[in-house]
């Protein structure tokens, strides 16, 4: 009995929890020296980064969101209004699209292009990727109990790793870095208020439902909010008490809302019918993308801007697909198992799982089985564990463990260095249309559409030859795919063989009999051919199936244009602009279409306009100078000839002679 009486002097609870108030003084570092940290964390950040500062747009949805997205135009006021009150491009993100249109007013629109100079558009995208940085260091400070070490860690790894540099040198992923800000200030905001023992204050859960709802608006990847606090309050040992259940009742009514609506602007374009993949082949698809996430945590290879599903062989997927299933099981068994150690692991998992749960292909949305960019949130409770890892075999007392130690340094130097310099080289990638879709095609030689987009762009920059390579690729790798004929179709309509051209249209309408960008484009064919009541059936049928679609009044316009039907082309050409107001050619088409009306004085407003979009087209003064001559103005005239002239215009010299020159 004196033996033991002597074993249970010493109370183990207090020789444990002694030393770790110690260590929690200790760790109480001068305020100087965490905000060094942080701005350190933030350049190396700003500098892995900084090539994306110089890339252009993509046509990988960036056209749809800002470079040709005439509502941008809009007053911020009437912004407001209607993307509040309206879904976008399959999506409901209001607040995104708002920040877009200031954006928009905010930089100037490229004459050579058209469109609005992307560098703003970066320079948004980067400098919010920094606040999240900053924003993440101050949740994990605060969660892993002030350690500034571990908090280190998560930020830096979560500022530079190259699964990242598609949420941030992508502009349409606008949404990604604004969600994540209010998402991270909403956990922070949580963390303060159950941290509060004595009393919970009111304001704090309203400012993280505030936080929460913010976050929604800017990306409905932010209805997992409710699954981040849940497992938030495990960590921390909070009690299930039913008022615990009840704080979340409002979050998980948020969700539900902002899942209502995501699936309501979706459901036609984006998500998969449910016939597509069974039930077995979807738990499949799941897996394999949950351990291929996991994978790129660590060694982030084969990026790309996407990611196929994987072609079936013989109506099935291929053999690693069936057996990424068991190795999902046996992760999620170590991940219990370790719960008989500490909450750590399981944490960690849970957050990661909770945040990416929702883009694991249960539900087939979109056209890739994993994107680079859904790593953002989620990968945070993954490095949480790695660097709360570090922390504990750094500060442990065994000297078994001593030796591990300056190699679990070295290894998380090597990787933040080597994951710098791949960050830096990915930005570079994501440079134009070229470079990110010949990446997608050397990642996936036999993927259809990275052939069809990078043919897009070949089209832009008049290579007609590439992109008519690129599109004999589309259609060899997916003869099912209209869009490919249709586009095959323009480059034979370009090169002036209508005959090539009307086949892959008919084609792609065989395929697509609601393709409203074919029906469009094969009117112009018959117009050519001066088959006119063909095309005006074509241009009929495109208006009933889209009356809002731009290149409609585009086509049907020059058509009108070409048949001397000028009052209808007028028409069609204003409500072009009306959707495309900084369309230079077409209001110059304006001033042309007023002159052959004879409308002279009218058409001068309209050269005037189209010379102050684009001062560098020659063509645009030299109309004016001849409307300007008509009604008197001649010294006008001569100077508007002059310096269409210097600007390389070449005129008739029977006119020149006319107004004096």
């Amino acid at each position: 009995m004196k033996n033991k009486q002597q074993q249970n002097k010493p109370k183990p609870p207090v020789k444990v929890n002694k030393p770790q108030q110690k260590r929690a003084t200790v760790q109480k570092s001068p305020p100087w020296l965490l905000w060094a940290l942080v701005a350190g964390i933030v350049v190396v950040t700003f500098i892995s980064f900084s090539p994306a500062l110089k890339n252009d747009f993509t046509n990988w949805d960036d056209d749809h969101y800002v470079s040709d997205n005439h509502l941008l135009a809009k007053p911020t006021g009437d912004a407001v209004k209607y993307f509040f009150g309206n879904f976008y491009f399959s999506n409901y993100i209001p607040l995104t699209m708002i920040l877009y249109t200031m954006e928009y007013h905010a930089t100037e629109i490229d004459p050579a292009t058209n469109q609005p100079k992307p560098e703003i558009f970066h320079t948004t995208n980067l400098v919010l990727h920094c606040l999240d940085v900053m924003m993440v260091f101050w949740f994990i400070f605060l969660l892993s109990g002030r350690k500034l070490e571990v908090a280190s860690i998560v930020a830096l790894f979560f500022g530079i790793h190259p699964m990242h540099v598609e949420s941030v040198a992508w502009v349409a992923e606008l949404k990604d870095v604004l969600y994540t800000f209010f998402f991270m200030g909403g956990l922070i905001a949580y963390y303060k208020y159950i941290s509060n023992k004595e009393k919970k204050p009111i304001m704090l859960i309203l400012l993280t439902f505030v936080l929460f709802a913010l976050s929604g608006l800017s990306k409905p990847a932010a209805t997992t909010f409710p699954l981040s606090l849940i497992v938030i309050d495990f960590y921390c040992r909070r009690k299930f008490t039913v008022w615990v259940w009840m704080e979340k009742v409002p979050f998980f009514i948020g969700a539900v809302i902002f899942g209502i609506l995501t699936y309501k602007a979706q459901v036609s374009t984006a998500i998969a019918p449910l016939e597509q993949y069974n039930l077995l082949e979807r738990f499949m698809l799941a897996s394999y993308a949950m351990l291929d996430y996991i994978y790129r945590l660590f060694i982030p290879t084969n990026l790309a801007g996407l990611h196929p599903y994987p072609h079936q062989i013989n109506g099935h997927l291929p053999t690693l697909y069936f057996i990424t299933p068991f190795i999902a099981l046996g992760l999620f068994i170590l991940v219990l198992w370790s719960l008989k150690f500490s909450r750590l692991v399981f944490f960690g998992f849970l957050f990661f799982l909770a945040n990416i749960i929702l883009v694991l292909q249960f539900l087939s949305v979109g056209l890739a089985i994993t994107s680079d960019r859904y790593s953002y949130v989620p990968y945070i409770g993954l490095f949480f564990i790695i660097a709360m890892g570090y922390h504990k075999l750094r500060n442990s007392a065994d000297k078994k463990l001593s030796v591990y130690k300056p190699v679990a340094t070295i290894a998380l130097a090597i990787f933040g260095f080597v994951f710098c310099i791949a960050t830096y080289a990915r930005c570079q990638v994501w440079k134009n249309n070229e470079t990110m879709w010949t990446d997608v095609i050397a990642k996936y030689p036999d993927d259809y559409l990275a052939y069809d987009n990078r043919g897009v762009y070949y089209r832009t920059i008049k290579r007609n030859d590439l992109a008519l390579a690129d599109y004999n690729m589309v259609v060899k790798n997916n003869p099912k795919y209209a869009l490919g004929f249709n586009n095959r179709g323009n480059i034979y309509f370009d090169a002036g063989k209508d005959s090539l051209a009307l086949e892959d249209y008919n084609r792609a309408l065989a395929l697509d009999s609601g393709g409203v960008r074919t029906y469009t484009n094969r009117a112009l064919i018959y117009s050519r051919r001066k088959q006119n009541e063909l095309a005006e059936r074509d241009f009929a049928k495109a208006y009933k199936l889209d009356s809002t679609f731009d290149k409609l009044y585009f086509n049907r316009g020059i058509y009108y244009d070409l048949t001397d039907q000028d009052e209808k082309a007028l028409v069609d050409f204003h409500k072009y602009l009306q959707m495309n107001p900084k369309d230079d050619g077409i209001v110059n088409s304006c001033g042309v279409a007023l002159q052959k009306l004879h409308k002279y004085e009218e058409s001068i407003p309209e050269f005037t306009k189209a010379i102050a979009l684009n001062p560098k087209q020659g063509a645009y003064l030299l109309n004016r100078s001849i409307s300007e001559n008509v009604v008197g103005q001649k010294d006008n005239a001569r100077n508007d000839a002059i310096a269409a002239q210097k600007l390389g215009s070449k005129i008739d010299p029977a006119y020149l002679k006319m107004i004096g020159l």
